[in-house]
């Protein structure tokens, strides 16, 4: 039976913050957190917006699930009377009460890093490049965490991890955020995404009239330049004939594979990290790098590859790789 399609008008960063302000309050008793009264009514007007806008009841069965906890011997936990008792103040957070907030918190994380789509969030353009250096320090070491991004680079605590580690994850550089840490598989894909986007690296120029211009076989050269109905036979490869992708294109195609691949729920593991990696590659003028990451993305991406081909028109891409 084929799940329904998940789509939400929370965005992603709401609920990802939503769960990092209860990871506060369950696992950090002497950092700065709100009153625990005023975290559950939050939860539970996000919970009621889940369940108004998610058609999939097994999806908000599990989340239900993950939320109230098991059958054990917390069942009979009253989460509104245990935060009573904590008068207001998170100092006052028994084990029993901050578990119950840590599995809210999961259930949270578990739309946030799930199959449902989001709506969309205006990414932090300006100062994502820095805060993704900042996460390259720790990425190679494990999961990334708020506590240690925040000690190096204060700018981005609280809030501003939420919406950096989220924007992160939209672009695939970042697989997954958890409350107070995230997951970073890739950290090659991260350093070349910086490089592409450092907002102080000079930008090439366009080529003005008056240019210099060394051509080999060619019908048309220069701004404005067309030649209709010519026909050119390249002879780089022995008279073959064949023609290589630009760098261009490519990076098209792969933007566009990337984009293909995250809306996919059947995506299997190393998909999306091979597209992201082999977009960062194109970007960075590596053509034939990128090709060979996208030669080893298994069968399924290889049919994804095909789709997406076709889709924006960008067979020579198929031709490059040997499939067509």
């Amino acid at each position: 039976m084929q799940r329904r399609p998940c789509r939400l008008d929370l965005t992603r960063v709401e609920i990802a913050e939503l769960a990092r302000r209860g990871y506060a309050l369950a696992e950090d008793p002497n950092g700065e957190a709100e009153p625990p009264f005023e975290w559950l009514e939050s939860f539970r007007g996000m919970r009621a917006a889940l369940a108004r806008q998610i058609a999939d009841v097994g999806l908000l069965n599990k989340f239900a699930e993950i939320a109230d906890g098991p059958d054990d011997e917390d069942a009979d936990i009253l989460v509104e009377t245990t935060l009573a008792q904590a008068r207001g103040d998170k100092r006052f957070l028994g084990r029993a009460q901050r578990r119950a907030i840590s599995r809210m918190v999961g259930a949270l994380d578990f739309i946030v890093n799930g199959s449902c789509t989001f709506a969309p969030n205006p990414p932090p353009d300006a100062t994502l490049p820095a805060f993704v250096r900042v996460v390259l320090v720790f990425a190679r070491e494990g999961p990334v965490r708020l506590a240690d991004v925040a000690r190096l680079a204060p700018q981005f605590a609280g809030a501003e991890w939420t919406r950096h580690a989220c924007a992160m994850v939209d672009l695939g550089l970042a697989q997954t955020v958890y409350g107070g840490y995230m997951h970073v598989p890739n950290a090659g894909a991260c350093e070349y995404w910086v490089e592409m986007n450092d907002p102080k690296k000079e930008k090439p120029t366009n080529v003005h009239y008056g240019d210099k211009y060394e051509v080999g076989n060619a019908a048309a050269v220069g701004p404005g330049a067309s030649a209709p109905g010519a026909v050119v036979q390249d002879n780089r490869h022995g008279g073959s004939g064949s023609i290589e992708v630009s760098n261009a294109d490519l990076t098209a195609f792969c933007t566009q594979l990337v984009t293909a691949v995250n809306e996919r729920a059947d995506a299997p593991d190393g998909a999306l990290d091979a597209a992201v990696e082999a977009k960062a590659l194109a970007r960075a003028g590596k053509p034939e790098g990128a090709l060979g990451v996208l030669r080893k993305g298994g069968g399924w991406l290889m049919g994804v590859m095909k789709e997406v081909a076709t889709k924006v028109g960008q067979e020579v891409v198929l031709h490059q790789l040997g499939l067509k």
